[in-house]
């Protein structure tokens, strides 16, 4: 895609507001990104670019790694990085820049495979904390296989994940799923391929396993628990960005000793995770970790299907679905949180809304605007990042890659 003086002016704009240290190990990524870009053709998405679309949305220096470091420092570690087998290195380090860059369109569910408690994880990583989980990928990818966890304790990286045509897998995004998952059941061993545990033969995570994964890899306590609609409106509105939940999700339900063979035949699972967004009076907007999907699965029961993974039950059927919730342990609404009506959930953009929106304080910096407003101090437009035919088939064909 070509890129305007004025986007190059933008970008410089940006630039200085990195440390020293961040500027530096920028231009190493670019560096290594644009050669990248340049021999990759289509596989993955123009990753160079990519690297500027983060360092405008401001996400290269903000949230930090469980040992302090920045994304743009971890992203120039892993460009750098010889120890990651010469076979698999651009692929580690084009699929990482394009999870975290598009994450709703490149990091899915493998398909078929019961890994939905560990792709809501790296979804949700990659959307808040993209420097930790450029460094979980850097270590697992590396050829010592393994890396410390928030908590202190190590993941290794899981058997034959790092195959590149697991279904409609991406290298990191299969490797990192099936890392999850055999850290989740330390007892055992994890096989994406087959999509079982060895010990058992069983597929997807318990309650218990869940809970160590999602404590590890955050490093604070978390219980698994039914909330009430009010509840999920303060932890919206005040304690997480997002909240994963376990949903009632098929309808088979085993009644006698005839229905066994039949039931063999369906899918296995009666449960699903998700990761709440937005919630209103009439509608619970979540991210199916499926990703784009035109499955029509419980439409009779009001699933509709909106953009790139994000989908949304009724109200009343998502909490007459809703399992548990993973929230912080001991977690409790406080009589002020029950009467603040000031703390709203964010509203689902399926269907638009009609408030009165508040008034925000005046930005103290022109960089503290939003990117559309941004354009005004370098004149001219900004070209969208993902809008040329190429680059939307890109996108288009990224789970189709390793069919």
């Amino acid at each position: 895609m070509a890129i305007s003086s004025h986007h190059r002016k933008l970008v410089q704009h940006h630039l200085t507001r990195l440390s020293p240290q961040g500027q530096e190990a920028y231009r190493a990524v670019k560096k290594r990104t644009s050669r990248l870009q340049k021999n990759a053709g289509d596989r993955y998405i123009q990753v160079a670019d990519a690297v500027d679309k983060l360092l405008l949305e401001g996400k290269l220096e903000s949230a930090k790694d469980a040992e302090g470091e920045s994304l743009v420092k971890n992203l120039a570690d892993l460009c750098g990085n010889k120890d990651i087998p010469k076979t698999y290195r651009n692929d580690t380090i084009g699929w990482t820049i394009t999870h975290l860059t598009y994450p709703e369109t490149s990091l899915n569910q493998v398909d078929s495979k019961g890994t939905c408690t560990a792709t809501v994880l790296a979804y949700d990583l990659a959307q808040e904390n993209g420097a930790e989980f450029t460094r979980l990928v850097d270590g697992l990818m590396s050829s010592q296989r393994a890396v410390t966890l928030a908590n202190g304790e190590v993941m290794k990286r899981a058997v034959s994940s790092v195959q590149g045509n697991i279904s409609t897998g991406t290298p990191v995004s299969s490797m990192l799923q099936a890392s999850f998952m055999d850290f989740a059941v330390p007892e055992d061993v994890y096989r994406i391929r087959k999509d079982e545990f060895e010990g058992t033969q069983d597929t997807g995570l318990a309650p218990e396993a869940l809970k160590r994964l999602y404590e590890a890899v955050e490093n604070r306590r978390l219980e698994t628990r039914p909330v009430s609609g009010e509840e999920m409106r303060v932890l919206l509105g005040s304690v997480d960005d997002s909240i994963p939940v376990c949903l009632r999700w098929s309808e088979r339900e085993k009644t006698d000793e005839s229905s066994v063979e039949t039931a063999e035949k369906e899918p296995e699972h009666s449960y699903h995770m998700v990761l709440v967004k937005a919630q209103d009076e009439n509608w619970v907007e979540f991210r199916n970790p499926w990703g784009p999907t035109k499955s029509k699965q419980l439409s009779e029961f009001g699933r509709q299907i909106l953009d790139n993974g994000h989908e949304r039950f009724p109200r009343a059927e998502f909490y007459k679905r809703l399992n548990y919730a993973v929230i912080p342990e001991g977690w409790a609404m406080t009589a002020d949180q029950e009467r603040n009506w000031s703390i709203k959930a964010p509203l689902p953009t399926g269907r638009p809304i009609e408030r009165e929106a508040p008034q925000a304080p005046e930005p103290e910096s022109s960089l503290d605007r939003p990117l559309a407003q941004q354009e005004a101090i370098i004149a001219g437009p900004l070209p969208p990042p993902v809008e040329s035919p190429k680059e939307k088939g890109i996108l288009a064909s990224i789970l189709g890659l390793f069919a």
